[in-house]
């Protein structure tokens, strides 16, 4: 994490690549129980293996640039 990060803050989560989404879900879990507010979390490819899902049921919007599927036209 860069800059200063005050109570209440917004925060977005930017990931590399997302499979499962559990070091997703530590990282907006210890971030919330810091008193930050992850409104989303944006990451370069969905490996499409549910982890986008299990972050969207912790209310977190996802993001991403490319799904495995882009990967092999």
């Amino acid at each position: 994490m860069a800059g200063e990060l005050f109570p209440g803050a917004r925060v977005v989560v930017i990931e590399d690549v997302v499979l499962t989404g559990e070091h997703a879900r530590r990282t907006i879990s210890a971030l919330r129980r810091s008193g930050l507010d992850v409104i989303a979390l944006a990451g370069l490819l969905d490996r499409e293996q549910e982890g986008r899902f299990r972050i969207e049921e912790d209310g977190v919007r996802t993001f991403f640039a490319f799904r495995e599927r882009d990967l092999h036209r």
